[in-house]
């Protein structure tokens, strides 16, 4: 090696659609490497022109495997952040001269569309967690009111009064 190149980075907006149909932009910062400018200069006029083709169908595969609920819920970070995840890009970069050493997912920035499934999804959230409230509120009622006439019953039973049925006495220690 005559020429060594310290890590580079190439920080891009990249649009990812989920499989749901749901559009988003993924801010990533790529660290990469030159590996060999021979190969660099003999292969392409416009590198990052074939780095982009390579990305966007990285994204097109990754967004078909990812549903929004997935992106609400758990967010891309074990996702995005790994270069298993760019298999085209890093074929892209090789054949074009260069190493893809490391990704980093930035930011996700949502669309009106994944905003609004974000509401959606926190106002069901609520209205579930209201709903469960109303039910659990309804189920204490239930059992104390079923006590309160368990008690009742049992206070009829015990209230001292003798009734055999067979005589008048007014307890069972004078029944006849």
């Amino acid at each position: 090696n005559v020429l060594e190149t310290n890590t580079q980075t190439w920080s891009t907006d990249a649009k990812m659609r989920t499989s749901d149909n749901i559009p988003f932009t993924v801010q990533l910062t790529f660290t990469y490497k030159i590996k060999s400018i021979e190969s660099m200069l003999a292969s392409s006029t416009d590198p990052v022109a074939e780095w982009w083709s390579g990305l966007e169908a990285d994204m097109c595969v990754l967004g078909d495997n990812v549903a929004s609920s997935t992106v609400l819920a758990k967010g891309l970070n074990a996702v995005m952040s790994t270069l298993d995840s760019f298999p085209r890009l890093c074929a892209r970069m090789e054949s074009n001269g260069f190493s893809l050493e490391g990704v980093i997912l930035r930011r996700v920035l949502a669309s009106e569309a994944l905003e609004r499934r974000f509401k959606e999804a926190a106002a069901e959230e609520t209205d579930g967690a209201r709903r469960l409230a109303i039910a659990e509120t309804n189920l204490k009622a239930e059992r104390i009111a079923a006590k309160g006439k368990g008690k009742g019953e049992d206070e009829e039973e015990d209230d001292g009064t003798h009734r055999c049925g067979n005589c008048d006495a007014p307890d069972a220690k004078k029944c006849k």
